[in-house]
C-alpha cells in the first residue's frame, strides 16, 4: 500500500520511517514501511533502505554526528534529491516574546538546543557534500492530536502538526528558495493564555468536567513564596 503521512492527504507515494516504540505496528496498519531504530546502532536494514530514498527528513539531532560515515556511504550513490531537518525554534533562545524571524542571530542555551543546531550545521554541510539544497524547518512547540501540555517556559510559540505536514507536503511540491523556515504560527503568547483559552473551549463543550491545574509559573511563584 502506498500511503502518505497523516493530515497529508493520499499522494501515492511510499512512505519509509524509524520509530523508537511501539506505535511501529500501527503505523505498519496504516501503510507505512516502519523500521525500528537505535541511535546507538542503527540497524543494516535502515542503512540499506537509505538508498532507495527519494525524499529524506531527519527530525532528530544526533544520529548524523554519530554515524556521518554510514550515512555518506548508503546516500552517496543513491536516489535522494531533496533533505530537510526538523529543527526547533529553540536555537533562537529565551527571546521573552520578541518576533524573530529567521535571520535572527541563534543563541542557545539548553542542551537540547545546542545539539539542534549543531545538527543544522552538520546536515548543511552533509547536503552540500552530496551536492543537495538542505531545507531546515525551525518548528515551535508542536500541538495537536497526541501532543501533551507543557508549562515549562512562559513565552513559546507553536505550530499545529497538520500545519507542519502541510509546509512539509509544499516544500516537497515546489521546493522554496531559502534554506531556514521558522514554522509557527503567528501569535507568541504565555502558556497560561493559551491554556486557558482552550480550558474555556473545553468547558463551553463539557461543563464541569474539566479539572482546575496550576501553570508553571504560578508553581514557580508558590514555591518562592
Amino acid at each position: 500500500m502506498n500511503s502518505d503521512s497523516p493530515n497529508m492527504g493520499y499522494v501515492g507515494q511510499t512512505v519509509s520511517g524509524t520509530c523508537t516504540s511501539i506505535v511501529k505496528k500501527k503505523l505498519e496498519e496504516i501503510g507505512f514501511n516502519v523500521y525500528h531504530f537505535n541511535a546507538n546502532e542503527p540497524g543494516l536494514e535502515v542503512l540499506d533502505s537509505l538508498k532507495y530514498l527519494t525524499h529524506l527528513v531527519v527530525s532528530i539531532p544526533s544520529v548524523l554526528l554519530r554515524h556521518q560515515d554510514f550515512l555518506r556511504s548508503a546516500l552517496v550513490d543513491g536516489n535522494l534529491r531533496w533533505l530537510c531537518y526538523f529543527s526547533s525554534t529553540s536555537v533562537y533562545g529565551n527571546c521573552v516574546g520578541a518576533w524573530i524571524v529567521e535571520n535572527h542571530p541563534v543563541n542557545p542555551t539548553r542542551k537540547v538546543a545546542k545539539a539542534r543546531f549543531a545538527a543544522e550545521q552538520g546536515w548543511s554541510q552533509f547536503g552540500h557534500h552530496l551536492g543537495l539544497h538542505v531545507h531546515t524547518f525551525r518548528l515551535g512547540g508542536i500541538y495537536g492530536p497526541g501532543r501533551r501540555m507543557r508549562t515549562r517556559r512562559s513565552y513559546t510559540s507553536r505550530i499545529h502538526v497538520a500545519d507542519v505536514c502541510q509546509a512539509f507536503k509544499a516544500c516537497i511540491s515546489k521546493p522554496f528558495l531559502g534554506n531556514i523556515y521558522n514554522i509557527v504560527n503567528d501569535n507568541p503568547v504565555p502558556t497560561a493564555e493559551v491554556f486557558a483559552f482552550a480550558r474555556d473551549l473545553m468547558e463551553k463543550k463539557w461543563p464541569g468536567h474539566i479539572k482546575q491545574f496550576k501553570f508553571a509559573d504560578q508553581i514557580d511563584q508558590d514555591t518562592n513564596n
